[in-house]
């Protein structure tokens, strides 16, 4: 069935039509439920127009009870209406043999098809209902219809529909792309508030964009039923049926912007279980189940599931991880329709919904919804309470953005009701603001705001911890090391013993140490803080602190363990690396902060344009491009300008010369003025891929060497980056990709030259030999910092130091230490390093008669 070809007009459904198609197999009774004007019906259309059997379709709009019902399937069958009084319609459709009978808009007579169609099992005809309740019989299979997709935008089924529908419109405007994206997102996805929308597209002018209104979409078209002549004709259809209790309680459930649990139900409908009303509210099609939240499954697909229509089930523990109720959600049309028809309810859901959120209650959408109203002066919420509102919206703009939120929600706060709050709550107020300072790249703003905040007396240890931290923050991201050193070891002292807060101190050293590119130090203090967010996880710290922050613990082990990516990615252990990234992404997005996923997932797009295949390469492009989507929503335009310099990498690796100059112009724009000292210099370092990508693209001879040597000019250019991890992974892979036109240089240096290619990777011995050390990983790390150190008074390195080089952060006794440095030396000297080796009492270093220099291989270059 799933090959033929759809009826004219019929859009999208494919999933939906597959799971029918498998279900009558074999004979059964499905239901397809779904609120007015999702397209029940035409959907049942679509099915029964492939069905390769005889298909009888019943029209029961009209039936009331069991004798309208009956009347109606005779007529449908050619028996006529007296049929149905004289003959058994199960011997009927049994004498039709595999027919399907669709029983369409059945929502009247749900109490009749009950007691018809267990007289029908034995004749074995397959029955499709359509209902926006279901019959719930035991042997009944429910398909849940939504709105069509729209989060494809321009690719999806709403947005197909929308212009299949627009095109058949007499006079209907040439809509560009986003009004046609502005109708479809504003219906939902709902077919017949597309078809509508398109009907009054010649009339629509600028009411194309949020502002359209249900009023608006209208319908001239005579054969269609009038419930249906206008969305809201559909909706109000069903609210009539709806008793006065109904009505009251599906207004003040209006007030929740987004989908809600039981739990946060029973909040707002003053109920201790609102299982009675959300039960008769979800078979009637007003609210939808939303379980793919909590469960991660997709209720349409899976007859099993039918957890949103069973009271039993209603019933059960909100709270519970498995087996839950999951979410219920209002179509925006019935929201607004319920905002029309009982303002005063809707006021009083909103009035109860900002107390719950200020008692610490509420989802994302709600808490954003809280403090809108607190910000637009129309909460009833006291002083402290709209206080709380906001300091919650600020947690949560922290992790979801946008950054400027914070300060909105910091600022213009009434003089009254900073008096009223405590000292404590304004210390919160102001780590908040400097954290939205320091998001939005005020640096040396946030980090005035964190220490004004510090100098106040009396403030408890947790709140001077953080607020320690927020400076040391603002100074590391000033390229401040040594204050930035001293603010987190403050934060230290001050820290109570909440692992939380210490384990979060560790991970800013050891980020501190490894920007000094001290990675030896950087790695034992990443190792301090997953020992103390392992200690948080154990003891529970998993589920949000005081200030609604959202799985802490979870957050900040991906934080550090993102960081240790970076420090294994700069050791040359990519494997290692991208196994931590994807990882620390888990960790980040199961979180629910999509500001630091974003960030390290531009992160893990530059070690895999560091791996250097062309497919990895693409892989990495992609994530960047995820990842400056979220930060242009978020705000933080110095992670910004970072993850457009690491697209440029990507695309000059490419060949994609265009991209990588439009990306690296724009990085420079959105880096002017910034407070963080390198970033400027560090666009200025990316510059040079694009002539790098020109000369990986050109043909002739000379200009390769042209566009090389302006690359190698702008590498050089760029002096001392050494105090950035960023700067050093981009002269890193400059380096490497310089390699490829490296000849020239290698055949220009001095003969008895010592060549140290990128991480000691492969190495030039001076009697011309090359050594291939890549999978080598602790003789090369030796080498390299051999090398690194040449011609330096303290170049020489004892057998402690050459450990923790070539070990770093593993503690071993110390003569097993010196037993495996003299080891990797033996290797190394068999290698060819024994020419160039000496030591005295200081340690080892090497020959300082010779010249060593770098050269931007990873491997040893082809022969000749």
């Amino acid at each position: 069935m799933t090959s033929t070809p759809k009826s004219d007009g019929f859009v999208g459904r494919d999933a939906e039509l597959e799971t029918l198609a498998g279900w009558f197999a074999e004979p059964r009774l499905a239901t397809i439920v779904g609120g007015a004007g999702v397209g029940k019906s035409r959907l049942a259309a679509e099915f029964a127009r492939r069905w390769a059997g005889e298909v009888v379709h019943v029209g029961l709009a009209g039936a009331r009870d069991r004798m309208d019902t009956r009347v109606a399937v005779a007529r449908s069958l050619g028996l006529g209406p007296r049929a149905a009084e004289r003959e058994d319609l199960g011997r009927a459709l049994a004498a039709r043999g595999g027919v399907l009978l669709v029983l369409d808009d059945a929502d009247h007579a749900l109490d009749a098809l009950v007691e018809l169609t267990r007289d029908w099992s034995a004749a074995g005809p397959r029955t499709l209902c359509t209902s926006r309740s279901r019959l719930r019989l035991r042997e009944e299979r429910v398909l849940h219809l939504g709105p069509l997709d729209v989060s494809a935008g321009p690719d999806s089924e709403a947005f197909s529909m929308l212009e299949e529908r627009l095109a058949r419109t007499a006079g209907a405007p040439a809509l560009s792309q986003d009004e046609k994206l502005a109708i479809v997102r504003w219906v939902e996805g709902i077919p017949l508030a597309i078809e509508l929308a398109a009907a009054r597209a010649p009339w629509l002018g600028d009411a194309t964009q949020r502002d359209v209104r249900l009023q608006q979409l209208r319908s001239d078209a005579r054969d269609r039923p009038e419930r249906h002549s206008t969305l809201e004709r559909a909706i109000a259809w069903s609210w009539e049926q709806l008793p006065p209790a109904l009505q009251r309680a599906l207004a003040i459930l209006a007030a929740f912007p987004a989908a809600f649990d039981r739990r946060a139900a029973s909040a707002l409908l003053d109920e201790a279980d609102a299982s009675a009303l959300l039960a008769p509210l979800t078979e009637h099609s007003f609210l939808r189940i939303d379980l793919r939240i909590d469960l991660g499954l997709d209720p349409r697909l899976d007859p099993g599931l039918d957890p949103g229509l069973d009271p039993g089930l209603l019933r059960q523990d909100a709270s519970a991880e498995s087996g839950r109720a999951g979410r219920f959600r209002l179509y925006d049309a019935v929201r607004e329709f319920a905002r029309a028809r009982r303002p005063d309810d809707v006021a009083l859901g909103e009035q109860r919904l900002d107390n719950w959120v200020a008692a610490g209650g509420g989802s994302p959408e709600d808490v954003a919804a809280a403090a809108e109203r607190v910000l637009a002066g129309t909460s009833t919420l006291g002083a402290l309470r709209a206080l709380e509102v906001r300091l919650r919206a600020c947690t949560l703009a922290r992790s979801r953005g946008p950054a400027d939120r914070i300060l909105d929600c910091t600022e213009g706060i009434p003089s009254a009701d900073l008096a009223q709050a405590s000292l404590e709550a304004g210390a919160r107020l102001s780590l908040a603001r400097a954290c939205g300072l320091r998001l939005l790249g005020r640096f040396d703003a946030a980090r005035e705001a964190a220490s004004a905040a510090l100098r106040a007396a009396g403030l408890p240890g947790e709140i001077r911890a953080q607020l320690a931290i927020e400076a040391g923050l603002a100074a590391h991201a000033m390229r401040q090391l040594d204050d930035a050193h001293a603010s987190y070891t403050e934060a230290l002292a001050e820290a109570p013993r909440d692992p939380l807060l210490t384990g979060r101190i560790h991970g800013n050293l050891g980020a501190v140490a490894h920007d000094r590119g001290d990675l030896a130090t950087a790695e034992r203090a990443y190792e301090k803080a997953r020992a103390a967010l392992r200690a948080a996880s154990h003891a529970g710290h998993v589920t949000g602190r005081a200030e609604g922050d959202a799985r802490p613990a979870e957050r900040l082990r991906g934080v550090v363990r993102a960081n240790h990516a970076l420090l294994q990615q700069e050791r040359g252990d990519f494997v290692m690396a991208r196994a931590s990234f994807e990882r620390a992404l888990e960790l980040l997005e199961r979180a629910g902060d999509a500001h630091l996923a974003a960030i390290h997932r531009s992160n893990l797009g530059a070690l895999l344009v560091e791996m250097g295949d062309d497919p990895v390469v693409r892989e990495g492009r992609a994530l960047h491009d995820a990842a400056l989507k979220a930060l242009e929503r978020f705000g933080d335009r110095h992670s910004l300008v970072l993850c457009l310099c690491r697209r440029v990498a990507a695309s000059a690796s490419l060949g994609d010369v265009t991209s990588a100059e439009r990306d690296v112009d724009r990085a420079a724009g959105e880096a002017f003025g910034s407070s963080d000292p390198l970033l400027e210099r560090l666009v200025d370092l990316h510059r040079a891929w694009v002539p790098l990508a020109r000369a990986m693209t050109s043909d002739a001879a000379g200009e390769r060497a042209r566009w090389t040597a302006e690359a190698e000019q702008r590498v050089g250019a760029a002096g001392d980056l050494s105090v950035s991890d960023d700067a050093r992974a981009a002269l890193r892979l400059l380096r490497a990709a310089l390699g490829s036109f490296a000849g020239a240089t290698v055949s220009s240096m001095p003969p008895g030259a010592m060549l140290v290619g990128v991480e000691a990777r492969c190495v030039r011995w001076p009697d011309g030999r090359w050594a291939d050390l890549r999978s080598h990983t602790s003789q090369r790390r030796m080498l390299d910092a051999l090398a690194e150190r040449h011609g330096r008074a303290d170049a020489a390195l004892d057998l402690a130091a050459l450990q923790a080089v070539a070990w770093p952060g593993e503690k071993i006794r110390r003569d097993a230490a010196r037993n495996r440095v003299h080891v990797t030396l033996s290797k190394l000297r068999k290698r060819g390093l024994d020419a160039v080796l000496q030591r005295d009492e200081r340690g080892y270093f090497l020959d300082p008669a010779i010249e060593v220099h770098r050269v931007p291989f990873t491997e040893p270059p082809e022969e000749g």
